[in-house]
């Protein structure tokens, strides 16, 4: 087939029209918590990839000078270079796999044929993140597998992992290798309309996930949680907060040794003392992180489940959990203080000295405090606390507690590593307290004294002159 000049000047128009909407258009920066990039370094190969796309575009394709036609352009018989068509297919991956989700396909998925094979190599999957969408997650999921794991080109790309199932396994392990995704980390955090279909597709098809978010995913119960346990067993990171349905019935054992080590339960307020004590005695026994906030269920009959089951605990927060009381910072404090870094007792309103004194006694590793809120809470309890976590503590929060300028004389006296410090709304705190704080513990970076009456704008110019990199709450003005 001969290419007319019409047909040529129609192309270049065009890519001189896609290579100015290229250049005009802004980019979507990603800056999540889990990224280690700059905006500077995100927005330049974001930018780079769109005026990528663009010069592709606009790259016509191989041209006869001697053409029987009169109008032809001076630009029609320039020939422009192509150089990542002389890339292999493993360096344009490479390439790819420093642009965002957006990026591959929106951008790329959209220059070329060869392109847009390319943008579905399943390695450049390992993370996916749809958030905060109205559309139909369910079928978003179906279709973004459906185009990760064709099998015509996994056999393509990866023939040798192929041979090998072939040569070692049976007929059914091949199905599975074929039908398994590199997904490692998927965060659906906000999809309100993922449901357990959804779960049911995920726990089928990324049976290597290590990470999965689905905080405020309210359409999903403990059918396709148990899904994701059973077949999932590398997961290590399990965010369900604000998971309203999810009750933690779990009814199925792991198959092999469960890997969990991160789980937030954070606002499931259907999840009690016995639902916790058959998961932890399931799944518990590599938990290092446990967030329970506002789960009014929980008391003091789940502290020996937690003690027993969950050995390696390093991180636990239980705010606004109202039943809880001393007892069970006691028998947390007593088995497992010696592992303990971050303890969080926000809002706990039966918590009292006694308890305080035990994390003091010990939690001898003791990095963060958060005992906001605790208004049976004293000098005697944060006395014990700086004398126990002495030069590891970090910060601590006793905004709203009964605390005094002896308190913060204790903490300044013990605890010159400290760095956040807050006494927000502790009305017997004075200038006296802030100053000594100030200069004994001069590494600060935060310090919240908001809403406190007896402070004065004199502690705030001490803290600035002592503590130059100190970020200051306050609320003089």
């Amino acid at each position: 087939m001969f290419i007319t000049s019409k047909h040529k000047l129609q192309k270049s128009t065009l890519a001189d029209h896609s290579k100015h909407h290229s250049r005009t258009r802004t980019t979507d920066i990603d800056l999540g918590y889990h990224t280690l990039l700059t905006s500077q370094s995100q927005s330049g190969s974001s930018v780079n990839s769109f005026n990528m796309t663009a010069s592709l575009c606009s790259t016509p394709t191989k041209t006869a000078c001697g053409s029987n036609t009169s109008t032809l352009t001076k630009y029609s018989c320039e020939t422009v270079i192509a150089y990542f068509d002389k890339l292999t297919d493993e360096l344009i991956i490479k390439i790819f796999n420093h642009l965002t989700a957006n990026d591959l396909c929106f951008s790329c998925a959209r220059v070329c044929r060869r392109w847009y094979y390319l943008t579905w190599t399943p390695s450049l999957w390992q993370t996916v993140v749809i958030k905060e969408t109205t559309v139909n997650v369910d079928f978003a999921l179906r279709s973004l597998f459906r185009l990760i794991s064709r099998e015509i080109y996994c056999r393509e790309m990866i023939p040798s992992i192929r041979e090998i199932s072939i040569k070692q396994s049976n007929n059914q392990q091949i199905h599975q290798i074929s039908l398994a995704l590199p997904i490692e980390c998927l965060n659906l955090n906000g999809c309100q309309n993922l449901t357990d279909k959804g779960l049911l597709l995920i726990a089928r098809k990324c049976t290597e996930l290590k990470h999965l978010y689905l905080r405020g995913c309210i359409n999903i119960t403990d059918l396709g949680l148990n899904e994701i346990l059973t077949n999932c067993a590398l997961v290590e990171t399990l965010d369900l907060t604000a998971a309203f349905n999810v009750k933690l019935n779990t009814t199925r054992l792991p198959q092999i040794p469960p890997n969990l080590h991160r789980l937030n339960l954070s606002l499931c307020h259907y999840v009690d003392d016995y639902t916790l004590k058959i998961f932890t005695k399931l799944y518990g026994a590599q938990i290092t992180h446990l967030y329970l906030r506002r789960c009014p269920l929980i008391s003091d009959h789940f502290a020996k489940c937690l003690v027993t089951y969950c050995p390696s605990l390093r991180e636990i927060s239980l705010n606004d959990c109202p039943q809880l009381t001393d007892y069970f910072c006691y028998e947390l404090s007593l088995k497992l203080g010696s592992h303990l870094r971050y303890i969080s007792l926000a809002k706990c309103e039966r918590i009292t000295d006694a308890a305080i004194k035990q994390i003091g006694k010990y939690c001898s590793k003791l990095r963060y405090l958060n005992i906001r809120g605790c208004r049976l809470v004293s000098d005697e309890g944060i006395a014990a606390i700086a004398r126990g976590a002495a030069a590891r503590l970090k910060a601590i929060d006793m905004g709203k507690c009964n605390v005094t300028d002896e308190g913060l004389k204790a903490l300044s006296d013990n605890c010159p590593n400290l760095r956040k410090i807050s006494v927000r709304e502790c009305t017997l705190v004075t200038d006296i307290g802030i100053s000594l704080v100030a200069y004994y513990c001069r590494n600060l970076v935060q310090m919240n004294m908001s809403n406190c009456v007896n402070v004065t704008i004199d502690a705030y110019r001490y803290v600035k002159r002592f503590c130059k990199k100190c970020v200051i709450e306050h609320s003089n003005q």
